[in-house]
Formats: C-alpha cells, sequence, structure tokens
C-alpha cells in the first residue's frame, strides 16, 4: 500500500480516530480496491449472488429444462406417463410400441393398429374408425343409375362413401331411372 492512497475511502467516511474506513449498511470495504462494495451474503449451493438483483438466485438452466428445488440442479420437464423426455427433440414423445401397435393418445397407451373389428367391419383410415364395407355397386342397364336406401323414404345416388351404401344388414342397394327411384325405394322395403 503507498503512502498517498492508506487513507482513501470511495463510497464510505473514513474515521481518522480508528484509522479505518466505515462503509454504510450492506457493504464492506475491500482493501484491494480501496472502496464500499455491497456485502456479498454467502449463498448455499448451487445458489449464486445476483449483484443487479442484490439477492441470492438459482442458476439459470438451459431451456427447456428447469431449476428442481429438492434435488438443487437442473432438470428435464416431466412427461406424462407414459411418454418419455427426449433430450435430442427437446420435448415429451409417446413410447415406441411394438408392431403392429401404435400409440393412442386419448387412452395413452399401445393398442393394436388398425385395431380388430366387429363381425362385418372394417378400419376405416380416413375415418379412423371401425365401419362396415360399402356394397359394390349393381350392375345397372337402361339408362338406370344405381341408388343406396337406408329406408323406403331416404335415399340417394350410389356414392361408396355415403353411410346408406354401406353393408350393415339394414342398407340396400338398387338400380332405377331418376324419375322412378322414389317408388322403387318404397318397392325395396315391400310398400
Amino acid at each position: 500500500m503507498g503512502r498517498t492512497d492508506w487513507w482513501k475511502c470511495e463510497g464510505g467516511k473514513y474515521d481518522w480516530i480508528k484509522w479505518k474506513c466505515v462503509c454504510p449498511y450492506d457493504t464492506k470495504y475491500n482493501e484491494h480496491q480501496k472502496k464500499c462494495e455491497a456485502d456479498k451474503p454467502y449463498c448455499p449451493h448451487p445458489q449464486k449472488y445476483n449483484e443487479h438483483s442484490k439477492k441470492c438466485e438459482n442458476p439459470s438452466c438451459p431451456h427447456p429444462q428447469k431449476y428442481n428445488e429438492h434435488s438443487k440442479k437442473c432438470e428435464n420437464p416431466s412427461c406424462p406417463y407414459p411418454e418419455k423426455y427426449n433430450e435430442n427433440g427437446k420435448k415429451c414423445e409417446p413410447p415406441s410400441c411394438p408392431h403392429p401397435q401404435k400409440y393412442n393418445e386419448h387412452s395413452k397407451k399401445c393398442e393394436r393398429y388398425p385395431p380388430q373389428c366387429p363381425h362385418k367391419r372394417k378400419w376405416d383410415e380416413e375415418k379412423k374408425k371401425c365401419d362396415y364395407p360399402p356394397w359394390n355397386p349393381p350392375q345397372c342397364y337402361n339408362h338406370e343409375n344405381a341408388y343406396c336406401s337406408k329406408s323406403e323414404h331416404e335415399y340417394a345416388k350410389y356414392d361408396k362413401k355415403q353411410d346408406w351404401c354401406k353393408d350393415n344388414s339394414y342398407n340396400k342397394v338398387w338400380c332405377s331411372k331418376d324419375h322412378e327411384a322414389s317408388r322403387k325405394c318404397k318397392e325395396k322395403y315391400g310398400h
């Protein structure tokens, strides 16, 4: 220490009677810097003192990890059972299922895919459900068109996606000229 700066006391007051720098509350004298500085409190591991907030703070974690107060370390997010956290994708992912199963988001389990359908029904990939297969379109002649019906009053031109054209043991397929369709439909149901 040089003879000219031994009495310096930046941020505090030099006490000439005690021959030392007296610093304000919550600060202490830094002998090397010759000034009063914020007194850094002891922070429990792994916390660090933040000069800006003047508080002990938990370490910052890389996204998307969060600091766990109990384990005292950065941890990956918890995933809903049975999903697992994927380090590479940085997200929760469903478990891999053995072939031919697929993970069902609603039931949260591996299930046969496509699922086993009840008698006469087949898996409809577009509708994602078991459905009756469509009737084969009937062979129509003499300018007739193919129709499907659900009842004596409910009919439509044949379209394999139309529910009334499904082979569910109630629906019917038939041929008719357009102007005779209403009458032909009633005949199919015995009227």
